[in-house]
């Protein structure tokens, strides 16, 4: 199983459910632990077996650059790679220094810009992070952003009936109609142009207006409605 979406729950940690919280991380951990026991023969050999398959696939991944890789792969680290190998850098070496700054970067995104803003920022910009993060992303975890792109439908809807206009909303919803397109549409070779590294962007365009633009309906008084 893929551990990443255990992310989410962060998303517990600003409504203070820090028994639900708790719940969800020793659920992870025994279901974990018990799989690793099941598949045998021993633990010890499970566990390091499953490791070294993750990051080896990673690793093997990673280190591709291929037509495959750049039309389906939208990690951020596809921009990282093509940097590194513009500059004659092994993107291998690149790793560490890429998860040390994707943990800041979520570090400093949760708790300074979106522990205050409405659920849906931090619901879409947790996604997005799920999503770009992983160095090896292909299209079809894109499904995830279907929950946050239907709580911005529903709340685009209740503004335009409060004829109110949510600054950046219009904008963040569009954004995902190039993003869930074909991927034959902005595959190119002849210029350089890759579906990967186009939703690669998109993605992360997607994560600063999570973190800029608070998307939530107040009243006259500036209260939430």
């Amino acid at each position: 199983m893929k551990l990443y979406p255990a992310i989410l729950l962060i998303l517990l940690l600003p409504r203070r459910k820090w028994r639900a919280f708790a719940l969800g991380v020793t659920t992870l951990v025994a279901a974990t632990l018990l799989s690793v026991w099941w598949i045998g023969p021993t633990f010890g050999i499970a566990l390091r077996g499953s490791i070294d398959n993750v990051f080896d696939f990673q690793a093997s991944r990673s280190a591709q650059w291929n037509i495959e890789q750049l039309a389906s792969n939208h990690s951020a680290f596809s921009l990282v790679k093509l940097g590194a190998m513009l500059g004659g850098v092994l993107p291998k070496k690149l790793m560490l220094p890429y998860y040390f700054c994707g943990a800041a970067t979520l570090g400093w995104a949760f708790f300074v810009r979106l522990w205050r803003m409405p659920a849906i920022n931090q619901l879409l910009a947790i996604i997005l992070f799920m999503l770009i993060f992983p160095p090896v992303s292909y299209a079809h975890v894109l499904v995830h952003l279907y929950a946050p792109l239907v709580a911005l439908f529903f709340l685009a809807i209740r503004a335009d009936r409060a004829s109110v206009t949510i600054p950046g909303l219009r904008a963040t919803i569009l954004l995902f109609v190039p993003l869930f397109a074909a991927y034959t549409l902005f595959t190119f070779r002849r210029v350089l142009l890759f579906d990967g590294l186009v939703q690669a962007v998109l993605l992360l365009i997607l994560f600063a207006c999570a973190l800029r633009f608070p998307f939530e309906i107040k009243d006259a008084k500036g209260s939430l409605s």
